[in-house]
């Protein structure tokens, strides 16, 4: 593949798998999501926006308060292989608890320790996955993601 930079005018050669082994899932989005970025959750628009980046994870500031999550870089970075090999996975959980395979379940799994765990935590992750093209989403009847192909 040939990836042409028309802002610094340049152009190399790209290998599909150079973008993989390179660079962390981590590492892509402080590169291509400024702080103070403000996106939305995929099936219910609530805005929030990427409030800071620290070495080892990002924070979002979310709703009227101002909510912050910390979703740390490991958990970034596994989310490729969690989803490598597999068809749709659910995105949520039900009655505050993450169900068995879910994405929440995955997510709960790499938690900050001493973290608070917010409820629609899956839903912010996603929408930063889906502004990197790095998933496709479905909304109905529950929100659930696999990798882009």
């Amino acid at each position: 593949m040939i990836v042409i930079n028309q802002k610094f005018k340049y152009a190399f050669i790209q290998k599909p798998t150079d973008v993989i082994t390179e660079m962390s899932l981590f590492e892509r989005i402080k590169r291509e999501i400024p702080k103070g970025t403000i996106l939305n959750t995929p099936a219910r628009p609530k805005p929030f926006t990427i409030r800071s980046y620290q070495a080892d994870s990002l924070t979002f500031s979310v709703g009227e308060k101002h909510n912050l999550i910390t979703v740390p870089k490991e958990c970034w970075d596994r989310i490729p292989t969690f989803l490598r090999g597999r068809d749709w996975v659910i995105v949520g959980q039900k009655h505050d608890r993450a169900d068995h395979g879910t994405f929440d379940e995955f997510l709960d799994s790499i938690q900050l320790p001493n973290q608070h765990r917010h409820p629609d935590w899956g839903s912010y992750v996603v929408a930063v996955l889906v502004r990197l093209k790095v998933i496709d989403v479905e909304i109905k009847p529950r929100t659930r993601i696999r990798l882009r192909r």
